[in-house]
């Protein structure tokens, strides 16, 4: 019978697998607790730097656009839920969303979280490194 872990475990382990010297362990069990979660950015962050550690950046490239395309994915399924429950709201939210110049012309949204924000400026500098 196969055991099940919970991403927490799954850091705890992989944290002391890195500092055990063993990073191909760690990167294994991150893999592990993106397949439980594929919203952990813990995982991906810890992920994207063995890779660049590794300067294996075309395996790095592939994690930033896979948590990036994760995370868009995610707002936009909880986006369209929470418009089908809430129908008046918000077509009060949607109107001042659009004045306010939150959305562009398809009415996805401007802005993005940090996190976001941050692997976007590692994959310029990813692009820019398979480039040279």
């Amino acid at each position: 019978m196969a055991v099940r872990y919970t991403s927490r475990n799954l850091h705890v382990r992989a944290r002391q697998a890195e500092q055990a010297g063993e990073p191909e362990e760690a990167a294994k069990l991150y893999m592990q607790a993106l397949k439980n979660d594929p919203m952990d950015d813990l995982a991906y962050n810890r992920l994207m730097v063995y890779y660049r550690r590794k300067k294996d950046y075309k395996t790095e490239l592939r994690i930033i656009q896979s948590a990036i395309a994760s995370h868009i994915r995610h707002a936009q399924e909880s986006g369209q839920q929470w418009l089908k429950k809430n129908k008046k709201t918000a077509r009060m939210a949607k109107a001042l969303v659009k004045s306010l110049g939150l959305v562009d012309r398809k009415g996805t949204p401007k802005l993005e979280t940090r996190q976001l924000a941050t692997w976007r400026k590692r994959l310029a500098v990813v692009r820019k490194r398979l480039q040279q």
